[in-house]
């Protein structure tokens, strides 16, 4: 992003210097206000991809982590944010209690949430780069191979809401809205899953 902006201002440098008439006073100024608008925004991305990123690599140390990132994710989105009562939440965790302490759902969890970080990551990477990320993506779908017994059962139930939030790109799950970075510019080529 910050590469944008600096080609954005590069741009408007020159154009504004090989131009018949020079910028006026008012379309310097609106243009920037829009530059540093862009900045800020730019800013504030770059504070909740580095949270995100701190989250998503914490929640990777255990299958508990990445419950309680979960969890807290869940409560925060579908919750506090729909300005929802603390006890629907509480009623929610003990419908699914079954779900949520499934060795099974908890690795898919960080499998998940590996996937994030490694997405988080690609985000980053200009297009020509991406294959720097392919050992990691080796490790990752063998983990995922050599896991595969364990949760592969979760992705066969029907008819639960937890299992199809799992079957969905995790830039659009509940994590990433919790951060904000469902956004986030994904490679064109880069897989969902």
């Amino acid at each position: 992003m910050r590469l944008h902006l600096i080609s954005v201002l590069c741009l408007s440098v020159f154009s504004s210097t090989l131009s018949a008439e020079p910028l006026k006073q008012i379309e310097r100024a609106e243009l920037l206000e829009r530059l540093q608008h862009i900045s800020e925004k730019d800013d504030r991305l770059q504070v909740r991809f580095q949270a995100a990123a701190r989250a998503l690599t914490a929640a990777l140390s255990n299958e508990s982590a990445a419950l309680s990132l979960y969890e807290s994710s869940v409560e925060k989105v579908l919750f506090e944010d729909e300005h929802r009562k603390q006890m629907e939440f509480r009623e929610w965790k003990k419908r699914n209690s079954k779900m949520l302490s499934s060795p099974g759902f908890r690795r898919a969890l960080m499998h998940r949430f590996q996937w994030m970080v490694l997405t988080l990551k690609a985000s980053r990477l200009p297009k020509d780069k991406l294959t720097e990320l392919s050992p990691d993506v080796e490790k990752a779908m063998a983990r995922l191979v050599t896991d595969a017994p364990l949760v592969a059962p979760i992705y066969k139930l029907r008819n639960n809401k937890l299992v199809d939030s799992l079957k969905k790109s995790p830039m659009q799950g509940v994590v990433a809205r919790r951060f904000g970075i469902e956004t986030t510019n994904i490679p064109e080529d880069w897989p969902n899953n």
